[in-house]
């Protein structure tokens, strides 16, 4: 199965015969060198991109059918930053990309068939096209530790979603992975149905809808198990916890 956009690319007149989608993505790397002795250190280091190929063979059942599918293709190709989902190892691993360009070389004998290459620019990690959630609910204490496991091969952005069954005065709350030592401070007044959420993707928090400020970094996540403590200022109090995320692929 191979889709951009929600559109098919495989079917009775569109044959695939290659895809890359193995590769890595591009590592930018910056480094310097050691003074006065070998070697180098790495001073900033992020993933920028990757690059999907597609090859395949346009057939058509005449040379007018064959103008009209390689129109087709090209404008269902055309879209700015839309899902690419190719099966990969059991399941459908989701990129979002753009074409880059189509090539489809012409000779005089492609009356009914003609071969193509699709090349996409890609974000640089692949994800699962469904969400993991782990929740816990009804929580009461004002220091509330907990863990989970994270699945995938790069670290994933979770949103973190407190909804507050009840509230006494709340001033302030915060989450801290003790796996990774990052912590984010949110202070505000929090009433009973509320929802507080943090976006580690945006790295935005808001409440109620809001966006209010923080301190602190977004908290980081690691593939594998993630320790985590919620302390929350206030009288008493009754909340939710969702922690939501795609799985994401190097």
């Amino acid at each position: 199965m191979i889709q951009f956009n929600g559109h098919d690319l495989e079917s009775s007149y569109l044959i695939i015969n290659r895809l890359n989608k193995s590769d890595a993505p591009i590592r930018e790397l910056q480094s310097e060198n050691l003074s006065f002795q070998d070697g180098h250190s790495i001073v900033t280091d992020f993933w920028r991109s990757r690059t999907i190929s597609i090859g395949g063979m346009i057939n058509a059942t005449s040379s007018a059918h064959l103008g009209d599918l390689l129109d087709t293709l090209k404008g269902d190709l055309s879209a700015k930053e839309k899902n690419l989902d190719v099966d990969y190892g059991g399941a459908t691993r989701r990129y979002v990309g753009t074409l880059v360009g189509l090539n489809a070389p012409e000779e005089f004998y492609n009356i009914n068939h003609l071969p193509y290459t699709a090349e996409f620019l890609c974000q640089p990690f692949g994800k699962a096209t469904s969400t993991t959630t782990f929740t816990s609910n009804d929580v009461t204490a004002s220091s509330e530790t907990d863990s989970l496991t994270i699945v995938g091969s790069y670290k994933p952005q979770p949103i973190i979603q407190l909804t507050f069954d009840t509230a006494s005065s709340v001033t302030a709350v915060s989450f801290e992975n003790t796996t990774t030592g990052d912590t984010i401070e949110i202070e505000e007044a929090i009433s009973a149905t509320d929802v507080l959420i943090i976006d580690t993707e945006t790295h935005k928090v808001t409440l109620e809808g809001t966006q209010v400020d923080f301190d602190g970094p977004m908290p980081d996540f690691t593939t594998g198990s993630n320790s985590f403590t919620i302390t929350t200022d206030s009288t008493s109090h009754q909340y939710d916890l969702e922690i939501t995320y795609s799985a994401q692929y190097l």
